[in-house]
């Protein structure tokens, strides 16, 4: 448990991205991976949505 503990007291979270686009089949592997993924009671509680043009990325964040 302490080796836990020390791993959260020392994570870094990143905050300078990467311009490149991410390639079409990763991005669909990452929402399968989220897809299957366990929830409780197998709800399976949500929806993944993917923008991949530039410009509705933008629109996006600033909705957040």
């Amino acid at each position: 448990m302490n080796d836990f503990m020390d791993l959260c007291k020392r994570r870094q979270s990143c905050r300078d991205f990467s311009e490149k686009p991410v390639e079409h089949d990763k991005l669909l592997q990452c929402v399968e991976a989220g897809r299957l993924t366990h929830s409780a009671c197998n709800a399976q509680p949500w929806s993944f949505v993917v923008v991949e043009s530039p410009d509705m990325v933008s629109q996006v964040a600033a909705c957040g």
